[in-house]
């Protein structure tokens, strides 16, 4: 009988070989120009899933995700939100490798690669693959967190109502106008293109995200009705994971009002949060690490090596990091310059302070200084200053011996 601790193991290689697998899809020019004509002079910022920023936002989650339910499945392999968990970012791990199959495919039998390319989303933009697995995040994790179990037999109709859901709306927004208009992708024709209900698209997909909305929203209850029975230390880790759902949850149903209610404003037209939304899946699973790594969940922490330790909260660090910069870089123009700007006044606050204090040393004053011992302030222009003063002197020592 094969260990489910080898299972864990071999579905979170194979997720990262679907990663790898990713950066060798040929381009498709035929569905980016068709794409370009879809959207218009008027589409968005470019902030959408194959963007540079989409990717980075995309690739923490699942990063992040793969590392939560891989650490469960691993140590705690009888709890099923171990394995829910690992099995998002094995979902999204298979659309490459999908996508890989159905263009070698499309010579031999291009009904066949068709489906491939339909089931694994290659055409980019107007497709639902993400739904199943993101699905599971909004729905089955809530509901399942921390135990693995449901939180009462009361709540099994719920869970199957979400999941046969999440299947109807897959399958319904398969068929849509869009994926009908655009492929599959390289040229493929959808092999759903029969089923044609474009002058009902604005019903069908209002009640689709609308009942998806209330699925989303439902699932997160259950953490109210677990805080209730719960101890101090669970009300701490459930709290934890209520905003950790609540942010990402709410966050996905804004985007879909504003890109469908609201979509006939100019604002909303040019306004594109893909990538903050992508982004903000992370706070799910990096509420569970959280909970395992800081307030004792399954006691894991007891269990597993430093080394696993310090790589998961390094890996923590990261995604909180990259969060940042992509989440203030895909909301405001002229992020980055406010990025830099900021970037410079925390090295030129490092330079004024010429002491050492706690994590703040220096070589050369390794001293404290009571007298910098008080809050001080300073402008953006002082900061230039300090760093125009500094450059002839971090140059001098960039330079070879």
């Amino acid at each position: 009988m094969i260990r489910r601790t080898w299972i864990a193991h071999a579905l979170a290689l194979y997720t990262l070989t679907g990663f790898v697998a990713s950066f060798f899809a040929p381009e498709d020019p035929i569905t980016a120009a068709r794409l370009a004509d879809a959207a218009g002079p008027s589409g968005g910022d470019g902030q959408s899933w194959s963007s540079v920023v989409g990717l980075v936002a995309i690739s923490v989650f699942l990063l992040t995700t793969l590392a939560t339910g891989w650490l469960i499945a691993w140590k705690r392999p009888g709890n099923s939100l171990g394995w829910v968990i690992l099995a998002i970012p094995v979902l999204f791990a298979t659309m490459p490798i999908l996508t890989l199959a159905g263009y070698w495919l499309i010579p031999v039998d291009e009904t066949a690669a068709g489906w491939l390319l339909l089931i694994a989303g290659a055409n980019g933009e107007a497709n639902m693959s993400w739904l199943p697995p993101i699905g599971l995040l909004m729905t089955q994790v809530p509901l399942r967190f921390p135990t693995g179990r449901l939180p009462s037999a009361r709540w099994r109709g719920w869970s199957w109502f979400t999941i046969v859901w999440i299947v109807i709306a897959t399958a319904i927004g398969s068929t849509a106008p869009e994926v009908a208009a655009l492929g599959v992708g390289y040229g493929v024709d959808s092999p759903l293109a029969f089923i044609a209900w474009s002058d009902a698209a604005g019903v069908v997909s209002a009640i689709i995200f609308s009942v998806l909305g209330i699925a989303f929203f439902g699932s997160l209850t259950s953490l109210f009705v677990r805080y209730r029975s719960a101890d101090a230390q669970e009300r701490t880790q459930l709290r934890w994971m209520f905003w950790g759902c609540a942010v990402p949850i709410t966050l996905l149903v804004l985007s879909w009002v504003i890109s469908g209610a609201l979509s006939a404003e100019p604002w909303a037209r040019e306004m594109d949060v893909t990538a903050f939304v992508a982004l903000s899946y992370s706070f799910i699973p990096l509420s569970i690490l959280f909970a395992v790594l800081r307030l004792g969940l399954y006691a894991i922490d007891r269990i597993i090596s430093r080394t696993i330790s310090y790589a998961l909260v390094l890996l923590t660090i990261v995604g909180i990091y990259v969060g940042i910069v992509i989440g203030v870089g895909s909301l405001f123009d002229g992020a980055n310059q406010v990025l830099v700007a900021l970037a410079t006044l925390i090295a030129a606050a490092a330079l004024a302070r010429q002491e050492s204090r706690g994590g703040h040393h220096r070589e050369d004053f390794p001293m404290t200084d009571p007298a910098q011992a008080r809050r001080s302030r300073m402008t953006l222009a002082e900061a230039l200053e300090i760093r125009r003063a500094a450059l002839p002197e971090a140059a001098a020592l960039l330079q070879p011996p």
